[in-house]
């Protein structure tokens, strides 16, 4: 009879439960070790590209030591009100410095001095566990490391984020005025896109690693250039309408080819005139 399935029904229903709320328990203490990937192999060389650098070592609040790379151009410079502009490159989630160096090099080429770093646990930077809140940390670390050893004014400095260091470069931003802001790839936060592919599970609300770029850009007010590939498959260009839409004027919005990230190598140019020219109509008038 029916009545001798129910107690096996319930049973089920009881264990199906426990798995489900244990899944959500998992996810919501675990996610953060899951979105940024330390790597410590450092390969290529800004010097097997031809560029001249320095390699610097600089320490954050919670004093950790991070590395970071001075690329500095040789050539025709670009200025911004007289003075080398210099681009702050905030790396995405994977990756050491080297994998960033193909499209690193194309902004020295084309006249810009760069600095780039690594997050903990990244390349030759002291191993922590890279959250949210310690690569925040870092971002800042290299801001005042900049103005304060390098001697960099802010209105020199662009700020760069790539894919999920566009959360990086937008914080940092909103705290320190850079003289610009250009997001490669980016999305608006971590719980829009765990939403997307989370359907039936209220994923995005167990997500406290945040990475909230368009809350950043938001409260952020210097000019700012938004880039997305039409062929970027990992993240759609419609991510970065979003950002665009939440971002204050002076704002600019291009379309660029290439694979999720890849818009310094694919194609540098037109990007890279597009980037001057944002400069020179934006900053130096």
């Amino acid at each position: 009879s029916m009545d001798a399935w129910i107690p096996l029904i319930k049973s089920v229903l009881f264990i199906i439960g426990k798995i489900y709320i244990g899944f959500c328990a998992g996810y919501w203490i675990f996610h953060r070790f899951f979105i940024i990937f330390p790597s410590r192999k450092i390969g290529k060389l800004p010097s097997d590209y031809d560029i001249e650098y320095e390699e610097v070592f600089f320490q954050t609040t919670d004093k950790i030591w991070l590395q970071g790379w001075l690329l500095l151009n040789k050539e025709s410079s670009i200025t911004i009100k007289g003075k080398q502009a210099v681009i702050v490159f905030f790396p995405g989630n994977a990756g050491t410095l080297s994998k960033f160096l193909p499209g690193l090099k194309e902004l020295v080429k084309h006249g810009f001095t760069v600095f780039t770093f690594s997050y903990r646990g990244f390349g030759k930077s002291d191993f922590r566990w890279p959250t949210e809140k310690g690569v925040y940390r870092d971002a800042e670390a290299v801001v005042r490391y900049l103005e304060n050893e390098q001697g960099f004014k802010p209105e020199q400095l662009i700020f760069y984020g790539q894919s999920l260091g566009c959360a990086m470069a937008s914080r940092a931003s909103m705290h320190f005025k850079p003289a610009a802001l250009i997001l490669e790839a980016g999305f608006p936060s971590l719980p829009y896109i765990v939403k997307r592919y989370s359907k039936g599970i209220p994923l995005s609300l167990l997500t406290t690693s945040r990475f909230d770029t368009g809350y950043h850009l938001s409260r952020t007010h210097c000019p700012v250039l938004i880039a997305h590939s039409t062929e970027d498959t990992a993240i759609s260009a419609a991510d970065s309408e979003k950002l665009f839409n939440t971002a204050n004027e002076p704002k600019r919005k291009t379309g660029i080819k290439g694979l999720h990230a890849k818009g310094l190598e694919s194609t540098p140019f037109p990007y890279l005139n597009t980037i001057t020219r944002f400069i020179n109509e934006e900053l130096n008038n």
